[in-house]
């Protein structure tokens, strides 16, 4: 033992630290009952709408057909988004049950011809292996009015137009005309050409209209038209 000699101050000494306390180690995630469905990966809220407005954005979608009404062997184009466009062919297009090879397109047009067998009906498009839905198509038949040019392209109501075809009817009555489904006034009429007035039309200035005509109960295909 230390003997503290006379007039002498004793060491300090220091405590001793304490000791360390012992952590018990975690116990491990409880294993799922039988049948339980496995945890979901992160995809909800913010994220899983992201992923779903990405997956619709680029669904491949079918718009409208240009045009709508055409004869056999006519090329037509398809316009819509989303079309596969790193190789046009892998695009599968359809006629009212009849598959047709495409000649052409991108990610928002293709091109194909109406086969010689078509029938009136749907075309229906599949691009990545989704549908880009249908829309309607008309085959026109050997006495169908069809139409290639408007004079002129442009106008306002009251201005005179001549709408140049085939298979329109002479009698001027008997040709349904429609400015953006509004009956126009028939002036004169050959088998290739009408002579009409452009209806009130309550589309705005430099705005397009669609003009067709109707013979016989059979409708033709549209032309553009400018409100000017």
């Amino acid at each position: 033992p230390w003997a503290a000699l006379p007039g002498a101050t004793a060491p300090i000494v220091p405590p001793a630290p304490p000791a360390p306390t012992p952590v018990a180690p975690a116990a491990p995630p409880a294993a799922p009952p039988p049948g339980a469905a496995p945890p979901s990966a992160p995809g909800g809220g913010l994220f899983g709408a992201i992923a779903g407005w990405f997956a619709s954005a680029t669904a491949p979608r079918l718009s409208r057909i240009e045009p709508d009404v055409a004869p056999t062997g006519a090329l037509i184009t398809l316009h819509g988004t989303g079309f596969d466009d790193q190789n046009f062919m892998n695009n599968k297009v359809d006629f009212n049950g009849i598959p047709v090879p495409t000649l052409s397109g991108d990610e928002w047009t293709l091109w194909v011809r109406v086969p010689r067998n078509a029938t009136s009906g749907p075309i229906s498009v599949s691009s990545y292996g989704k549908s880009a839905g249908s829309v309607p198509f008309t085959v026109a038949g050997p006495t169908h009015p069809l139409l290639d040019s408007l004079t002129p392209t442009w106008g306002q109501p009251g201005d005179r137009v001549w709408i140049i075809g085939t298979h329109l009817d002479p009698n001027p009555a008997a040709n349904g005309v429609v400015f953006d489904g509004r009956a126009a006034r028939v002036l004169g009429a050959t088998p290739t050409e009408l002579e009409v007035e452009v209806p009130w039309l309550s589309a705005g200035y430099g705005t397009g209209v669609e003009v067709r005509v109707t013979v016989g109960g059979m409708r033709s295909n549209p032309l553009d038209f400018d409100v000017r």
